[in-house]
C-alpha cells in the first residue's frame, strides 16, 4: 500500500512542492480546479530565491535563456499613459538576476519536470472538502466530468496534539507516510 500526498493547486508553489516530493520518492497527486493550464501571466518574473529553488529541484530548464533582462512597462488610464517604468535595470548587477518571464512559462517548465518524474496535474479536479480528526486528514476531490468524488487521507497527530512532533507530521520516504495514512478510495488510477 502506498500513501499519496494531495496537493490542491498547480501554480508555482504546488508544482515545486510536487517535484520536490517526487524527487524523494514520495507519491504525489496534484489537482487543480482550472480546466487547463493558465496561458496568461499572474507574475512579472522569478526572483533569485525562486531561481535557487528551481535549480535545486532540477526544474530551471532553459528559463534563463528565454527570459528578458529588462522590460518597459506603461500604465494607462484610458488612452492616457500615466506612468512608464523600466523593470530589471536595478538588479542587473546582482549575482542572481531576476528572470523576467511569464508565470505561465515557469509553470510549464515545472509541469515538464514533474512529468519527467512520473507525475501529472489532474485538471478540472477540485478539492471540495478536507476533514481532520484524531486519526488524520481526509480530503475529498471531485472532477468536472461527473466522476464521483473520491477521498484520500494521510493522517498524523494534529498540530494541537501534545504528542505531535515535526517528524510525525510529515510523510517520510522510509515509511511511505506518517502514521494513520489511508489509501485513496474511489479515485481514478
Amino acid at each position: 500500500m502506498t500513501d499519496t500526498v494531495l496537493i490542491a493547486g498547480a501554480g508555482p508553489t504546488g508544482l515545486a512542492l510536487a517535484v520536490h516530493l517526487a524527487l524523494h520518492d514520495i507519491p504525489v497527486r496534484v489537482v487543480d480546479a482550472a480546466p487547463a493550464p493558465a496561458t496568461t501571466s499572474r507574475a512579472l518574473g522569478l526572483q533569485a530565491r525562486g531561481i535557487e529553488v528551481l535549480e535545486r529541484i532540477g526544474a530551471l530548464g532553459d528559463l534563463p535563456q528565454r527570459s528578458r533582462s529588462s522590460l518597459n512597462m506603461s500604465y494607462n488610464e484610458g488612452s492616457r499613459t500615466v506612468l512608464r517604468l523600466h523593470v530589471g535595470q536595478a538588479v542587473a548587477d546582482q549575482p542572481k538576476q531576476t528572470l523576467l518571464i511569464s508565470q505561465a512559462e515557469v509553470e510549464g517548465t515545472l509541469r515538464r519536470r514533474l512529468a519527467e518524474l512520473g507525475g501529472q496535474v489532474e485538471w478540472d479536479t477540485r478539492l471540495v472538502a478536507a476533514r481532520q480528526d484524531d486519526t488524520g486528514v481526509t480530503a475529498t476531490v471531485a472532477t468536472a466530468d461527473g466522476c464521483p468524488p473520491c477521498s484520500a487521507g494521510c493522517g498524523w497527530p494534529p498540530p494541537s496534539s501534545a504528542s505531535a512532533t515535526e517528524e510525525d507530521r510529515w510523510p517520510r520516504p522510509s515509511t511511505g507516510g506518517g502514521p494513520g495514512c489511508v489509501p485513496a478510495t474511489g479515485c481514478p488510477t
